[in-house]
Formats: structure tokens, sequence, C-alpha cells
């Protein structure tokens, strides 16, 4: 019989899942295209070992974050050997984060090596010491080759993991991640320019987006610099930012430069793929992404990007084609947006073929490179079974 007509039964392990933007986001999306596709699928989450809730206030939401993490992590871990490995259950295991278990885990992050590029790594592990438990937790991973098969965005993400963990015996495999093509596409041009309105932005403004909660890692600070050096109709929209504290100390920022009037902090935000499509250009000059999904997602909208080169985006971002690289300098950054300025129908060439680009990570074909890898552990595991 050919792996494509054995029966699979898959379960994702991940913290939470829900139509939201990150980790919870990919497992949510490839939930969807999996049942659409015919094959069994459940998720394992924290609610499957979570006893209680903490207050949802600000003051313990980071305590709250840390717990859970804890929490799925070590109990989880245990739940879910008891339930898939002891048992006897032949279904494809799928771990996205936390967890110690899985026949297969998604590499979202090495947080070794984003600590190793940040010039402020001691600073980062002594003002939050749970760096040290995130360490030991990947280090557990990788040292004892817990999962069959990892898998990494792109080869670029695939040699910086065999570079960190050398040791590594898990076979290494390479699934880009996908976006959903039905949310994040060319919006309405009259709704794009009502909205952009209503946030008392001028239609003929040129207006640059960054999202993302890590303003820090992410270059937030790069960008308002940037802003400040370019024309006064250049506009910047911040989406994301985590905690309010953090937001008010970046708007301090943009104080002292005296662009407070030319950046909007729009904080968490659920339409992303609206905010995208009335803004012209994506920026991100992050030091450290293991594919940054959301550059994707902004070329699918239309909108050429910005972005430092790391990680998986070497794998989307073509210099010059579809956008620019840039460095975490504000200078580079601004001189990169002047091309715009002085090359107005760069904007719409470069923004037809970074729509040409996200058309090639549907969620349908990724799932379709998931399940084919599912299949074959699948029948390895069922053979494993007979022979015991």
């Amino acid at each position: 019989m050919s792996f494509s007509k054995l029966p699979l039964s898959i379960v994702q392990i991940v913290r939470d899942i829900g139509p939201s933007g990150g980790i919870n986001g990919v497992a949510y999306n490839l939930d969807i295209q999996f049942k659409r596709k015919g094959v069994e699928a459940q998720a394992f989450t924290l609610g499957k070992v979570k006893k209680e809730s903490m207050a949802k206030s600000v003051f313990f939401s980071k305590i709250k974050l840390m717990k859970e993490v804890v929490q799925f992590t070590v109990f989880g871990t245990f739940r879910a050997r008891k339930q898939f490995l002891k048992s006897n259950d032949q279904s494809v295991v799928l771990c996205h984060a936390d967890v110690l278990y899985g026949d297969v885990y998604v590499n979202h992050g090495l947080h070794l090596a984003m600590l190793r590029r940040s010039k402020n790594r001691f600073r980062i592990i002594v003002r939050n010491p749970f760096h040290l438990f995130l360490l030991l937790r990947e280090w557990l991973r990788f040292y004892f080759n817990i999962h069959s098969v990892i898998v990494c965005f792109s080869d670029r993400e695939k040699l910086e993991l065999l570079e960190v963990y050398p040791k590594i015996k898990s076979e290494v495999a390479v699934i880009p991640n996908g976006i959903d093509l039905d949310i994040y596409r060319p919006g309405p041009p009259q709704d794009n320019c009502n909205l952009r309105l209503s946030f008392g932005l001028g239609l003929e403004d040129l207006c640059l987006v960054f999202v993302g909660h890590e303003f820090d890692r992410k270059g937030l600070k790069f960008v308002i610099e940037a802003l400040a050096l370019l024309p006064n109709h250049v506009k910047l929209v911040v989406v994301g930012g985590g905690s309010q504290s953090k937001i008010e100390q970046y708007k301090k920022i943009a104080e002292k430069l005296a662009v407070e009037n030319r950046v909007k902090f729009l904080g968490q935000r659920s339409d992303v793929a609206s905010l995208l499509n009335m803004c012209d250009l994506f920026v991100l000059p992050s030091f450290y992404e293991t594919w940054a999904l959301v550059g994707v997602e902004s070329m699918a909208c239309g909108l050429p990007v910005l972005m430092c080169p790391v990680g998986g985006i070497t794998e989307y971002l073509h210099d010059g084609h579809n956008g620019f690289e840039i460095t975490r300098d504000s200078k580079d950054i601004a001189e990169k947006v002047k091309h715009f300025i002085n090359n107005p129908s760069a904007m719409n060439s470069m923004g037809e073929k970074a729509i040409s680009t996200a058309k090639k990570y549907a969620w349908s074909s990724v799932a379709d490179s998931y399940i084919a890898l599912f299949r074959k552990i699948g029948c390895d595991k069922r053979n494993r079974a007979n022979r015991e």
C-alpha cells in the first residue's frame, strides 16, 4: 500500500490554537487545511492540562505567561507521553512549542541563536532569568533528540540549527510557513482610503507599517529614527507592542525626535490585513527571525517590504525585486524609503512582484508537504508496531 492511501491521524501540540498571529495561528491554519483534505486532526493544548487561571491583569500578565509556559512544558510533556506513547496511539504528533514530546517538532525559533545575535544578551538574561529556563528546555529538546523529525522554515534556518546544535541526530526537513490568501490580499481601494482617513492619515501620505510585539528585537527604534530623516508626508503605523508600558517607552522616543505626530501606535489588532492594505511599505529591521510570516502577509497585500536579511526572510525577499534588504541603521532605512519617494512607479511594480511571490506560500500547498511527511512517519510507526 502506498503512503497516500494509508489512514492518517494528526495531533498538533500547541499552547493555544486560534485565528491569530504567531504559533497559534500557524497551528490553526494547518488544522483547517488537514481537515479540508480529509485528514483526521485534533489539538493537544494547554487546556488539556491547565487546572486554574490567574487573574487577567496587566500586572500579572507576564507572570501568567511564564506560569503557563512552565505548566505546559512540564505537565503537558507527561500528559502527552501518557496519552500518545504509553497507549500505543498511532497518531502522528506534531509539536509546535513547549512540550518535549512529538514525532515532529516545528522550529519556530532558536532561543540560543537569538541571544547570540543580541548585543545585550547578558542584560536580557539578568533582567529576565526566565530565559535560562527556555535555554535549558531547548537544549534538552535537541541534545536528547526527542523528535524524529525537525521542521525548519528555510534552508538557512536548517543550517543555523545544525551549527548551534551540531549533535542533532533527528532528520531535519524544510517546509516554509504559509499564509491565508483569502485574508491577505489587496483590499478594495475605497475601503483602504476610508480606513486611512479614519486614523488621520492623508491620502497623499507615504505610510510605513511595522507589525510585531518585540519592539527591541524587531528594531522599531531604527524605523522611528529613520522617520526623522524623511519628509513630513512619510508616516508610520505601528501594530502590536504587547504591554502599554512598552508602547509608552517608544512614544517617548518619537517625542524626543519630534515625530510623535507622524507615528500611529495602534496596539494589538485583529484587522491586520486591512491595516496592511491601507499602508504603502512594510518595514522590519529585526536582528533575528525564523521566517517573519508577516513579511509574506504584507507581500500578499501588495506591499514591497524592507527587512533585514535574517533567517528565512532571504527565501522570499529578493533585494530590488519585491523589496529591499536593510540594516539596523536609520540612515539605510531612510535611503531605501527615499527610493520609493523618488521613483513612485517602483511602489506598484515591486508590489505586483511581491504578490506573485506570496502566492507560492498558500496554506494548502504547505499542508500538502506536512501530510506527505506525516504519511511516511505513520507508515514507519505502523511497521514498528507490527514488528513488536
